[in-house]
C-alpha cells in the first residue's frame, strides 16, 4: 500500500543530491536520477513524460513536459532545449561529430527533461548541465582513440615517463593493451642503466 503524500511532501522527498559524473569532475543530476529516486518514494502519485518537436522563429527545440497526478491533483511543469546541430569535435584525423544524429537528439531530450523535472519538483540548486558532462566525456574518449599508448611508450626516455603513460593508458582501460610494449621499455631503460660507463 502506498504511502499517500501531499504535492509539498513529494517535493521535499524530491530534493535529491547531485551524483559524480564519470570522467568528469562535476556533480550534476540527470533525468534517469531523478525517475530513479521518484520511482523509489511509493508516494501514490504516478508521472509522465512528453517530448514534442516545436518550432520558435525558425529554431527547433524540444519540449519536454513532466506531470504527476494521484488521481485528484494534477501538477506539470515544462521546459525547452534546442535541437540544434550536432557538435563537432577537432581530432588529429580531422573533424568528427560527437555523436550520430539519433545520439544528439536523445541527449537533448534528456536535458529538457530533467528541467521539466527540477521544475515540477522545485529542484532549483544550479548545477552543471548534463549536456556538457557527456559532451566532455565523450570528448576525452575520443581523445584515447586517438593516442597510441604503445608509441608513446616506446619513444619515453626515462622509466618515470613510461610509468605516467602506463597510469594514463590504464586510466582509460588500456592497460592490457600496452603490457608487452611496457615490459620491452622497462628492460630496455634497464639494460641501458646497467651498461658500464
Amino acid at each position: 500500500m502506498s504511502n499517500k503524500m501531499t504535492f509539498v511532501e513529494l517535493q521535499n522527498h524530491m530534493n535529491l543530491k547531485k551524483q559524480a559524473g564519470q570522467q568528469v569532475k562535476y556533480t550534476y543530476r540527470s533525468a534517469e536520477q531523478i525517475l530513479q529516486t521518484f520511482k523509489t518514494l511509493d508516494s501514490g502519485w504516478e508521472i509522465a513524460l512528453n517530448d514534442e518537436i516545436v518550432t520558435v522563429a525558425n529554431r527547433i527545440f524540444i519540449q519536454s513536459i513532466a506531470e504527476v497526478t494521484d488521481g485528484t491533483d494534477k501538477r506539470s511543469s515544462r521546459a525547452f532545449a534546442e535541437l540544434a546541430d550536432v557538435p563537432v569535435l577537432n581530432t588529429q584525423k580531422g573533424e568528427r561529430k560527437q555523436m550520430s544524429e539519433p545520439q544528439w537528439t536523445g541527449a537533448v531530450s534528456s536535458y529538457s527533461r530533467k528541467y521539466a523535472l527540477q521544475g515540477l519538483f522545485g529542484i532549483a540548486d544550479i548545477d552543471v548541465d548534463e549536456l556538457e558532462l557527456e559532451q566532455q566525456a565523450f570528448k576525452k574518449k575520443e581523445e584515447v582513440k586517438s593516442r597510441d599508448f604503445n608509441v608513446e611508450i616506446m619513444n619515453a626516455n626515462s622509466k618515470e615517463q613510461v610509468l605516467q603513460i602506463a597510469k594514463e593508458a590504464k586510466q582509460y582501460g588500456q592497460g592490457h593493451a600496452i603490457l608487452d610494449a611496457y615490459k620491452a621499455k622497462m628492460n630496455q631503460l634497464e639494460e641501458k642503466t646497467n651498461e658500464p660507463s
